[in-house]
């Protein structure tokens, strides 16, 4: 009977497995050609405690902006200006946008494929500044990368200007709904390792689960401006 259990027992969790990997989809990571793309902006990633948001300056964004920061900038056009920058984040749609997210909330986020959500924030001090006790690693990249990273962003949310579902977390931010699942296999880790793959750091968003090894891995990109105190 103990091994006939055992068997029954691998046998649903192997197709738990495969049941969570087919929801497994993250946008499409475009990937540089082999011409040289020379450095024009920075990017920054910044430690938020489980959680890794990714910041840019808005004007590197160009025409690929996305169309959702035309919210801010509908409601808080006299602050527009000072909006010199741009972080935005992924994760669980029910435990990223809580504030004080309970036991069952976090064992729920990733447990079985759930809803997920953008947070999308602006702010106008410089990042060391915006975020002293934060980890944050900063990487050079090309326009071109811009441009790639940014397209795989909107391919994150749900349509092309989706309505916000609660407020952002700090600064002037707010959450938007995704087009993604998040489990255990496609978590905020994994997420931000595909986007800092589109700017040609050489990541494995599949093997990375844990925010440490994900900075670890942007740090061999770029380099570690800031250690958290």
């Amino acid at each position: 009977m103990a091994r006939w259990l055992r068997r029954l027992l691998l046998i649903g969790a192997a197709g738990w497995i495969i049941v969570l990997s087919t929801h497994c989809h993250q946008p499409p990571i475009e990937t540089p050609g082999a011409a040289v793309e020379e450095p024009a902006h920075t990017m920054y990633v910044i430690r938020h405690g489980w959680h890794a948001g990714i910041a840019v300056r808005t004007d590197a964004l160009g025409e690929a902006a996305w169309p959702v920061l035309d919210d801010f900038a509908a409601n808080e056009a006299a602050h527009q200006a000072e909006h010199r920058y741009v972080e935005v984040g992924w994760g669980d749609a029910g435990y990223y946008p809580n504030p004080s997210p309970g036991v069952g909330t976090l064992l729920r986020a990733g447990a079985w494929p759930t809803a997920s959500v953008v947070h999308v924030a602006l702010f106008d001090r410089p990042v060391q500044q915006a975020f002293p006790r934060h980890d944050i690693v900063a990487i050079e990249v090309s326009d071109e990368a811009v441009q790639r990273f940014a397209a795989f962003v909107q391919a994150t949310f749900e349509g092309e200007r989706p309505d916000p579902v609660a407020d952002g977390h700090y600064y002037t931010s707010a959450f938007y709904p995704s087009r993604l699942s998040y489990h255990v296999f496609n978590n905020c880790n994994h997420w931000a390792a595909a986007a800092l793959q589109t700017l040609g750091c050489d990541m494995q968003p599949a093997l990375t689960m844990r925010v440490e090894q994900l900075l670890d891995d942007a740090a061999h990109c770029g380099r570690a401006i800031q250690s958290a105190p």
